[in-house]
């Protein structure tokens, strides 16, 4: 006790013998470390501060992958994520699908799977060629957790040509010796139709 006595009684004599400038110096420093250092210390240490700093990591178990499917067939992009904390969305080519899974503006997309598996594929129905397009898994940042993306999946759709058909008509008369030129042609294939003619099974090659 005397020691905190005599300390204290030591310390007021040295600031006492301090000039009055030194005197202001040492309160303002003081003011601002317990304005600015203090309240800082405080929050790291509350309960909330600590919970948020302990929560594990988004991030993906699957992610999608480039695939392609056929105009008219459905077609399921995969997109599982560990220790889900922030909103998820699908994008195509950047562009936000929504967060609930209905997707409502989006009547051939559904976010298929549950919540509690981490499970949100992007189902699509009746693929069209609207869904030609690049597309991305993404969960947005929640208390102080971090945001994920996807990698960019490639999503290409094939549309079956239509039937081929040689251009000179189904039947051709001619006689003995004569040339003739054929020519087959097959439309609206997506990637376009190799068209090759076929003789008694065997492939005529050029």
């Amino acid at each position: 006790m005397w020691r905190t006595i005599g300390y204290r009684r030591w310390f007021s004599w040295r600031i006492s013998k301090l000039p009055r400038l030194h005197i202001m110096t040492i309160l303002f420093i003081s003011t601002v470390f317990l304005e600015e250092c203090i309240p800082k210390v405080i929050a790291q240490n509350t309960p909330a501060s600590r919970s948020r700093s302990s929560r594990p990591p988004q991030e993906f178990a699957i992610e999608p992958a480039d695939r392609t499917a056929i105009v008219g067939k459905p077609a399921v992009l995969p997109c599982r994520v560990l220790n889900k904390a922030g909103t998820l969305q699908w994008t195509r080519d950047g562009f936000g699908l929504g967060s609930d899974r209905e997707l409502r503006g989006f009547p051939r997309y559904t976010m298929v799977g549950s919540d509690d598996e981490g499970d949100f594929s992007l189902q699509i129905n009746s693929v069209t060629l609207e869904d030609d397009a690049m597309f991305q898994c993404q969960v947005g940042a929640s208390d102080g957790v971090a945001g994920i993306r996807s990698r960019n999946a490639a999503f290409t759709v094939y549309v079956p040509p239509e039937p081929p058909k040689i251009v000179q008509g189904d039947f051709l008369r001619t006689t003995a010796g004569m040339t003739v030129e054929l020519s087959c042609e097959s439309h609206a294939g997506k990637p376009p139709a190799e068209v090759r003619f076929k003789y008694l099974f065997c492939i005529i090659r050029q």
